[in-house]
């Protein structure tokens, strides 16, 4: 049986790609922006969300502000 202590393997890979430049998500992807659409999830990398924060912002609807 195995041992509940032991790590259960490597952690997983990448999940996907920053939709704007590129870069590949890693599996924790802390400070990454994900969006969920009908076609499925997509990132953005936190040196593109800074950069296109303001196009970000303005597909917010009014009730955010």
């Amino acid at each position: 049986m195995d041992d509940p202590r032991e790590p259960a393997g490597p952690p997983p890979g990448p999940v996907g790609a920053c939709q704007l430049c590129g870069t590949a998500v890693p599996a924790v992807a802390l400070g990454w922006m994900s969006e969920s659409t009908v076609r499925g999830t997509t990132w953005t990398c936190p040196t593109c969300a800074r950069t296109h924060l303001r196009a970000i912002e303005s597909k917010l609807d009014q009730e955010y502000w």
